[in-house]
């Protein structure tokens, strides 16, 4: 199941880049839904998500 879901996560990734979109996509594996929200990982997504914004904005 959990292939499944990376393939449609990169099926996804890969249309939208055919499409013309710009696209970075970082998978956190053993996590799922609202990954900000697993306090193991916390200080990391927050860092990600400050990082992505900071160098696209």
């Amino acid at each position: 199941m959990e292939k499944i879901k990376v393939l449609f996560i990169c099926q996804v990734s890969n249309w939208l880049v055919e499409t013309g979109h710009h696209v970075t996509t970082k998978l956190y594996s053993g996590y799922r839904h609202e990954i900000h929200n697993y306090a193991e990982i916390k200080n990391e997504v927050e860092a990600g998500i400050i990082e992505f914004m900071n160098s696209n904005l």
